[in-house]
């Protein structure tokens, strides 16, 4: 009896936590299944997968080298990089279709402020789950799948506006996939809005220099270049700080 009580209530629990429900338990509930239960493996995956493509690609000396191995997918006569995010791909979409958040919680009676009827006009309720969006495509990046993660990283920014630092990752996500398509104009329409105030943490600080450094590159302003790109060298560490220290003496 008591068996069969724990078990009904272990299943009573799991039911009043669906994502087709939203109150700040199934909340809590969804982004720590979301964090540990799925995100965790493709994550551990990804850093895997991308330390073993900086580590075993054979740059080619001859030729200025590329701020990172996978924009060589889109140089096919150069020598290519080996790894597939596909696992990491695959984690983040069962995230993004099991555990988001799309219905709207119960309105609360009385006088609304501002900021709670902004909140309620959100489209996921997910605590967790812009990472898996980002997840997604970092993946399809460096998978050399550039349109695709553009595309991925447009959505996240336009999908999780709440969020200002994740907004500004992954605009500058989005502007360096376009910049490794060459597509420079593109990148330029993004890069040039972002300001200083929203490289609020390394990370941002690290993904801007990486961009504008190899923006100027492409557009064979070295001079320009050479300053970003000494301050990714700060952010950088492993076989690509080496990389981009012989690209600096390079320029």
């Amino acid at each position: 009896i008591l068996l069969f009580v724990t078990v009904t209530t272990f299943i009573t629990a799991l039911f009043s936590c669906s994502p087709k429900k939203n109150n700040a338990a199934t909340r809590r509930y969804q982004a720590f299944i979301t964090k540990y239960n799925i995100y965790y493996n493709g994550d551990t995956h990804f850093k895997e997968t991308l330390k073993e493509m900086e580590n075993k690609y054979e740059d080619d000396y001859s030729q200025l080298l590329f701020m990172h191995p996978i924009e060589a997918k889109n140089n096919p006569k150069s020598p290519q990089p080996s790894g597939s995010f596909d696992r990491s791909i695959e984690k983040a979409q069962k995230a993004i279709q099991l555990r988001s958040i799309t219905k709207r919680p119960k309105k609360k009676s009385g006088k609304q402020s501002a900021e709670y009827k902004e909140w309620l006009k959100r489209e996921e309720y997910n605590p967790f789950l812009h990472n898996a969006w980002m997840m997604m495509g970092r993946s399809q990046f460096f998978n050399g799948d550039f349109l695709g993660a553009a595309s991925t990283f447009f959505y996240t920014s336009k999908h999780f506006r709440w969020l200002p630092e994740t907004v500004t990752e992954a605009q500058l996500w989005q502007a360096r996939s376009y910049c490794a398509l060459d597509w420079l104009f593109e990148t330029e329409n993004i890069i040039i809005k972002i300001k200083d105030e929203q490289l609020t943490n390394n990370t941002l600080k690290e993904l801007y220099n990486n961009v504008y450094a190899n923006y100027y590159i492409k557009l064979n302003d070295y001079d320009k270049a050479i300053p970003y790109l000494q301050k990714a060298i700060d952010y950088a560490d492993g076989s690509q700080k080496t990389r981009l220290r012989f690209l600096l003496g390079q320029l």
